[in-house]
């Protein structure tokens, strides 16, 4: 077990006693950590238990839609279709930043709740104003402060209280919602259940304010919004308080609507993008790969990424409105018949369902590769000459079925093919390989001047 397992940013702890103290007794903080794990996990039956029997007996503080107000117009929106009033909320006022991101909100008592964000959006500092109250809390890496004084040290697992220096984990379920927080003594601190769209129907106790997605909740003054990062979030509407700033990707669906309206079945990563519960294919342009991110996943983005025809496919893939797999496969998948041997580098297989692309399973033989590579064909040299590793290969071989599984013209003219098929017309009414191996010749084209010291493409 690495020490990112336990710290989330090891670089952000320079000087810091926990981080001297993993270096001198790594042993017990791994050994401390497992025991954790698994006593956590014998215990999660009994706390779950636990919060059905508070939410009978009425204890559950569960969270809804609170009508607040009773007028004509409840909400207001500005000219780009962010929320500027919710009366419900007892909420006047919404200003927004050049991003679209809120820059204070204020309340009909005159409370106030403002935010401050570096150039990227990223958030830095948001300010409560309630009474005679002021609380500042500043985001500083994995460190979160306090009016000035630090309060947790966030890592991937859970977090340290540093008042205390006390260790609290985590229990997520598949979507990454934190259903139990318990600490480095195994006592259950905190127990969450969540309606589909995030609201709290029960819960026991509020250590943290981390919940459904792992995202942070404000409820001070009747707030009750996640933030996502790019966007805030209403569980109780299921319902983002500002447009989806890709909503081009998505265009049958509301730009309000939380994972296409399909919470069980999706996550929303940062209010911009659906990704599959699985995260089969997870990608940030900010962060990099996910943790969870398949190994083959990530290395078939990276080998595509070597290149700039790579790169724009493989964000392709990233925004694309359907779920797309990802496989390395070992094996070699040659066909031979009278007309000759074929070696099938890659393939792509569409799901649909509905009549529209459900999903797409994209392989790359890594097996088939090797064989190819001893050939004497035109494709071959081609290989050899541009691409000088197997992963340069691969990402030629990913980006061509790339385009099979994005490219809208192709998607629907091999449908039309399979159609023809089935009714027995094996002649294919269109050639859906030109467009693909174009992207793919492009890709080894790069490559070829990459080593060769000419510019991609012969652009300046």
């Amino acid at each position: 077990m690495s020490m990112q397992a336990i710290y989330k940013s090891p670089q952000d702890l320079s000087g810091d006693k926990r981080k001297q103290d993993f270096h001198k007794r790594p042993e017990q903080f791994i050994k401390r950590f497992d025991t954790l794990r698994l006593k956590t996990i014998a215990m999660i039956a009994v706390c779950l238990l636990s919060a059905s029997a508070t939410m009978a007996q009425g204890k559950g503080g569960g969270s809804g839609f609170k009508g607040g107000a009773n007028q004509s117009a409840e909400y207001a929106y500005d000219a780009n279709g962010n929320l500027t009033k919710d009366l419900n909320r007892n909420i006047v006022d919404i200003q927004y930043n050049c991003l679209n991101l809120p820059s204070k909100v204020t309340f009909g008592d005159g409370n106030t709740i403002s935010y401050v964000y570096a150039a990227d959006g990223t958030k830095l500092r948001t300010t409560h104003v309630i009474g005679n109250d002021t609380t500042v809390t500043d985001y500083c890496g994995n460190v979160v402060y306090e009016n000035k004084v630090p309060k947790y040290l966030l890592t991937g697992e859970g977090y340290v209280t540093l008042a205390d220096n006390v260790y609290h984990y985590y229990v997520k379920d598949h979507q990454g919602n934190i259903r139990v927080v318990v600490d480095q003594d195994g006592k259950v601190e905190e127990v969450n259940h969540y309606y589909p769209f995030g609201g709290i129907f029960a819960a026991s106790g509020n250590a943290q304010p981390y919940k459904y997605n792992g995202k942070e909740l404000d409820t001070k003054n009747g707030l009750n919004l996640y933030d996502y990062g790019a966007r805030h979030y209403d569980p109780a509407l299921g319902r983002f308080t500002t447009m989806d700033p890709m909503a081009e990707k998505y265009y049958p669906m509301s730009p309000y609507a939380y994972c296409g309206n399909n919470p069980v079945r999706n996550i929303d990563v940062g209010g911009r993008k659906i990704v599959d519960v699985n995260r089969n294919v997870i990608y940030n342009p900010k962060t990099g790969w996910s943790k969870d991110a398949p190994a083959d996943a990530v290395r078939l983005g990276n080998a595509m990424m070597q290149t700039r025809t790579g790169t724009t496919q493989f964000n392709k893939m990233v925004n694309a409105p359907h779920d797309i797999m990802l496989r390395i496969s070992p094996e070699s998948y040659i066909q031979k018949s009278k007309k000759g041997t074929k070696y099938v580098l890659g393939r792509t297989t569409k799901h649909f369902a509905n009549d529209k692309l459900d999903y797409a399973d994209i392989v790359v033989y890594e097996g088939t590769l090797a064989h190819h590579q001893k050939q004497n064909t035109l494709k071959t040299k081609n290989y050899k000459v541009s691409a000088h590793t197997n992963d340069e290969a691969i990402g030629a071989i990913a980006t061509h079925e790339s385009v099979h599984a994005t490219d809208e013209r192709n998607i629907k003219e091999s449908k039309e093919n399979h159609k023809n098929r089935q009714k027995g017309i094996n002649t294919p009414q269109y050639d859906t390989e030109r467009v693909p191996e174009e992207a793919e010749n492009n890709v080894l084209r790069e490559l070829f001047n990459k080593y060769n010291q000419l510019k991609p493409n012969g652009h300046d």
